[in-house]
């Protein structure tokens, strides 16, 4: 489970559909957290910080990238070409 999380992190960390601002976001929050001082009204194992907010940002990501379920697990073939289209109809 946790070997999984961290390949759909890394996927999702490179894939060029999700924002700049969301993958920001999540590396300097889970940084921060991990470097600084632990807070003493909140005594939180670093690890479980990171797990969670590791689920959170491929919850997100994966909206932002359009994909479905646990699609970022599987191969993708790397020959392939991402694009969308539209049907006109002609009168």
């Amino acid at each position: 489970m946790i070997i999984n999380l961290l390949k759909q992190v890394w996927e999702l960390l490179k894939d060029r559909r999700v924002k700049l601002s969301t993958k920001l976001i999540y590396v300097l929050s889970v940084t921060l957290y991990v470097i600084a001082p632990v807070i003493p009204f909140m005594p939180l194992d670093d690890f479980l910080v990171f797990l969670v907010g590791s689920y959170i940002f491929t919850r997100v990501a994966k909206k932002e990238a359009g994909y479905n379920r646990d699609v970022v697990n599987k191969k993708r073939d790397k020959s392939a070409i991402d694009i969308e289209g539209k049907i006109i109809e002609e009168e």
